[in-house]
């Protein structure tokens, strides 16, 4: 699914190690999961 070193990979890695799920309202949480969708890119 992702070669080594993939921009994108790395970009979610980052996005969800800045996460406190703890902390998030369910819209939030909804909207951080369409967040991190777009970060992957296309299917």
């Amino acid at each position: 699914m992702f070669e080594p070193g993939d921009p994108a990979l790395e970009r979610l890695r980052e996005l969800l190690q800045n996460l406190d799920v703890n902390t998030l309202t369910p819209i939030e949480a909804l909207l951080k999961l369409n967040e991190l969708k777009l970060a992957l890119g296309p299917a």
